[in-house]
C-alpha cells in the first residue's frame, strides 16, 4: 500500500470519510496542497498529526468538503424554484418536507427559508452537512456584507439584523422551523418522504460509482411527485435510471 492509499485507507477509520469515492485526481491534488501548506514531507506524517490536534483536523475537514456557497446562487434558478416549483409542490398540501442536503454555512437553507415565508407556506426543512463546524456557522446565521451580495436590500432590511462588526444576522424568526443535522451522503441511511430535495455542487466531486449511490438513495427519499434541485454542473443524463424525469433545467421529479 502506497503512502496515499495509506492515508485514505486511515482517514476513514477516523472520520468516516471515504475518500476512494470522490474524483481521485482532484482529490488528491487539493489533499497534496494543504499537507504541503502546512510543511509536512509526507502524507503518513501529517495523518499521524491528524490524529492528534483537533484543530488540524477540523481545518482540513472544512477544506476537503470543499464549501463553496452563496446566497441565491444562479438567481434564475431560484426564480424558477420560487415561481414554478414551490407553488405545484404546495398546491393541495397542508405543508411540504424539505432538504437541504449539503448545506454547509446555511446560505441556501436561508435563501430558501426566505422564499417561503415570502411565499406563506407551511414546510419542514431539514439542513445537514457532512462538517460540523460548518453547521454551527449555519445555525449562528452570521454574515458579513461580501456573502449577502446577492440580496436585495428591501430582503436584507426584513431578514437580516446588522450587527456593530459590518456583519448581518439571520432574524431569529427565520430561523424557527430549520433543523440542522451532521449527515454523510456516502454512508448514512437517508430519510424519507420529502417533497423537495436541493443537492447543488455536490455531485460534481464524486465518482460515478459514488454519484450514482447518492442519486438512487436521494430519489428514493423523495415522494411521488417530487423534486430534486441539483447544480449548474449536475444535469443528470439518464434520470429514467432513478426514476426521475427531467421537469425544468436543473429540477428532476420523482416518477
Amino acid at each position: 500500500m502506497n503512502d496515499f492509499s495509506y492515508f485514505v485507507s486511515s482517514f476513514l477509520d477516523l472520520s468516516g470519510i471515504d475518500l476512494n469515492l470522490y474524483k481521485e485526481k482532484q482529490m488528491k491534488r487539493r489533499i497534496s496542497t494543504f499537507v504541503n501548506r502546512h510543511g509536512y514531507k509526507t502524507y503518513a506524517e501529517f495523518l499521524d498529526v491528524l490524529n492528534r490536534n483537533k484543530d488540524l483536523y477540523a481545518e482540513f475537514l472544512r477544506y476537503i468538503t470543499i464549501n463553496v456557497t452563496e446566497f441565491f446562487r444562479n438567481p434564475e434558478q431560484w426564480n424558477i424554484l420560487r415561481n414554478s416549483i414551490i407553488p405545484l409542490l404546495y398546491t393541495n398540501k397542508k405543508y411540504i418536507k424539505i432538504w437541504s442536503c449539503a448545506c454547509s454555512s446555511g446560505e441556501e437553507v436561508y435563501s430558501l427559508q426566505f422564499i417561503l415565508s415570502d411565499l406563506e407556506v407551511r414546510y419542514e426543512l431539514l439542513a445537514t452537512d457532512i462538517d460540523n463546524n460548518e453547521l454551527k456557522k449555519a445555525h449562528e446565521a452570521v454574515y458579513d456584507f461580501r456573502q449577502i451580495k446577492n440580496i436585495d436590500t428591501n430582503l436584507l432590511e426584513r431578514y437580516f439584523i446588522k450587527l456593530d462588526n459590518n456583519k448581518y444576522r439571520v432574524k431569529d424568526s427565520f430561523k424557527q422551523n430549520i433543523k440542522f443535522d451532521t449527515f454523510n451522503l456516502l454512508r448514512d441511511g437517508y430519510p424519507k418522504n420529502f417533497d423537495l430535495i436541493l443537492c447543488r455542487n455536490v455531485l460534481i466531486y464524486f465518482t460515478e460509482e459514488a454519484k450514482n449511490f447518492v442519486l438512487t438513495n436521494l430519489s428514493n427519499s423523495l415522494n411521488k411527485g417530487g423534486i430534486l434541485f441539483v447544480g449548474n454542473t449536475e444535469q443528470i443524463i439518464f434520470p429514467q435510471n432513478y426514476g426521475l424525469e427531467a421537469y425544468k433545467t436543473f429540477f428532476y421529479r420523482k416518477l
